[in-house]
């Protein structure tokens, strides 16, 4: 049973907020250099935690012995439809499930806030 103290999910929700990050939050976006709101970690690593406990059996037996940080950069990107992830990343055995469960967790569109921090949407 996982929980919010497992390594394994710490990595992966951690991967998450650097992909995020690092696709989101690039110096060309219009909330590069912001920090993230308390709100935005709490809504994040909910959907990380509900996706990690339904779908880490697969990361974890998944052929080519895939990591939780390339499971959390592949969720990133899976579900805000960047145009890679878990079906383009050699995920051969469950990409499609991996997949379809990320895009169920629908894009989060960004924003910057009055007070200067990070929201979504």
């Amino acid at each position: 049973m996982a929980d919010f103290e497992d390594q394994n999910f710490l990595t992966f929700y951690a991967a998450v907020v650097e992909c995020a990050n690092w696709a989101d939050c690039s110096p060309d976006s219009e909330i590069h250099g912001a920090s993230w709101s308390v709100e935005l970690h709490d809504r994040l690593k909910a959907d990380c935690f509900s996706f990690w406990c339904r779908m880490h059996y697969y990361i974890d037996n998944e052929k080519g012995n895939k990591t939780p940080d390339q499971a959390g950069h592949d969720f990133w990107l899976t579900r805000q439809g960047h145009g890679a992830g878990f079906w383009d990343g050699g995920w051969e055995n469950y990409g499609e499930l991996l997949t379809s469960l990320s895009k169920a967790y629908g894009a989060l569109e960004l924003y910057e806030g009055e007070d200067g921090l990070i929201y979504a949407l």
